[in-house]
């Protein structure tokens, strides 16, 4: 049963809705009156104005109508789909009227509500690109977009700067960088023979036994000393020395290095505009000094000669004893001796060291743009060219049965690299013509090599990443 509501008309009027209407689309509905809304099936629902009661505020207000009125409103919404009412009475009491859901209701107003908020954002737009569009006609005479964002961003062409524009397009900048991820590998493979030894002249490892002033008179010498005790064999009443020429070892190490402090400057020139960047053109130029050690020990095994000295009829002093060259006032021994030569192994330890200077010239495309008004930004690639040069040092120690024998020595390589570079830089505009910076680069190249007589060290660039801080003058 479909609920009725009663609008003080003299009948009743019942009647079918054969499609969904809204009620305000035929005029039912007062200041004094309220809706309600009823279903009576799935689907459908009905309004039931109830008087003397405020309409909610999302309803339109009406006056209220009688039922001639209605029907000259049905009759004009025919070609609406309004709804058709079946009438019983000419002489209207109540009435009764059908309608959708809420939510059916309220789809138009929301569709309409969206078509608006478009509207209105197209607006704003248009608005927002007309205000820009007259403000770049406004720039000053010979200045334009381009001098103001650094290109045109209304066409990716590239547009060639004029020589005679006020533009700053040129600029030089000068740092310093730290170097990381710089890699170096040591090898030692063969026989090497051991510096500082000369036993023609009694010099040995643990010890020597040298002509005095006296000129060795007698065949004795009190220019003699040594290092161990265990060189003194008082049974025997005999002193030995030991001297080691030579040892052979294979052995390797590998070493990452850093951080490496360096220097670093670049120069450049933009030569077109593209949308807000400049593209040119950027040559540059680092210095970076590289050490590196390695302190591995090594496995040897070398050939031993032993020296026998007579000590009988003096006191030998206890280890470690170290005589003068005059021979007088001094115990003496006999500068005669046996010797025997002996293979064992034994371990070499100390250092091996690169001390070189890596110089790098890179010249390659660049692009920067201002970011903000105090912030612009700045990349480069490129190829680079480097030249590595400077010393390979060792400073070892060969111990072989206890008797230890000092190494040491270096030498000079030079080696060209070459390979490529990615720069990023951050600036920030601290005065007109001046900025500080800080940037990255990476810069893989091939190896430097370094070798000699079974040495061999050979640096790896291919990680390597500088970071940069500097000034940066653009004119």
């Amino acid at each position: 049963m479909i609920s009725r509501t009663r609008l003080g008309l003299p009948r009743t009027l019942s009647g079918l809705i054969e499609d969904p209407v809204r009620v305000q689309d035929i005029g039912l509905g007062s200041a004094n009156a309220a809706c309600v809304e009823e279903r009576d099936r799935p689907g459908r629902s009905v309004l039931r104005l109830a008087e003397h009661t405020p309409l909610p505020s999302w309803r339109r207000r009406m006056p209220l109508w009688s039922a001639a009125t209605c029907r000259r409103l049905l009759r004009r919404d025919m070609s609406r789909r309004t709804p058709k009412l079946k009438i019983h009475n000419s002489k209207l009491k109540t009435a009764v009227v059908a309608f959708p859901s809420i939510e059916a209701q309220m789809r138009p107003a929301t569709e309409l509500f969206r078509l608006r908020r478009a509207a209105c954002l197209i607006c704003a737009l248009i608005a927002l690109a007309s205000s820009a569009r007259a403000q770049w006609s406004l720039l000053p005479s010979g200045e334009s977009s381009m001098d103001t964002f650094g290109g045109n961003p209304e066409t990716n062409i590239f547009m060639r700067i004029p020589s005679d524009t006020d533009d700053w397009t040129r600029h030089f900048r000068i740092g310093g960088l730290v170097g990381l991820n710089i890699r170096a590998s040591f090898n030692e493979s063969g026989l090497f023979n051991v510096s500082g030894n000369n036993a023609a002249n009694g010099i040995y490892n643990d010890g020597y036994v040298r002509e005095d002033q006296t000129g060795d008179a007698g065949g004795y010498t009190g220019y003699w000393g040594y290092d161990n005790a265990s060189q003194y064999n008082a049974v025997n009443q005999t002193l030995s020395m030991h001297s080691l020429a030579s040892y052979a070892t294979a052995g390797s190490a590998n070493i990452t290095g850093g951080p490496f402090p360096g220097f670093d400057m670049a120069y450049g020139d933009n030569l077109w505009y593209w949308r807000h960047a400049r593209v040119g053109w950027e040559l540059g130029f680092s210095l970076l000094p590289i050490s590196i050690s390695d302190n591995q020990t090594f496995s040897t095994t070398g050939s031993q000669t032993t020296y026998t000295f007579s000590t009988s009829g003096i006191i030998v002093p206890s280890a470690p004893y170290q005589g003068g060259p005059s021979g007088t006032g001094e115990p003496i021994i006999s500068t005669n001796y046996t010797t025997s030569v002996s293979t064992t192994n034994g371990t070499v330890t100390g250092t091996r060291k690169l001390d070189v200077i890596l110089y790098t010239l890179r010249l390659g495309p660049s692009m920067y743009w201002d970011l903000s008004e105090n912030f612009g930004m700045s990349f480069s690639a490129g190829p680079v060219l480097g030249l590595v040069s400077g010393d390979y040092k060792y400073n070892e120690t060969v111990t072989l049965n206890g008797v230890s024998a000092s190494n040491s020595g270096k030498f000079g390589a030079t080696d060209i690299v070459f390979g490529g570079y990615v720069n990023a830089m951050l600036m920030y505009h601290l005065v007109a013509n001046g900025d500080i910076y800080a940037g990255v680069q990476y810069m893989p190249m091939t190896d430097a090599a370094f070798s000699s007589a079974g040495r061999q060290a050979r640096l790896n660039f291919t990680g390597q990443v500088y970071f940069s801080v500097g000034i940066n003058w653009p004119f």
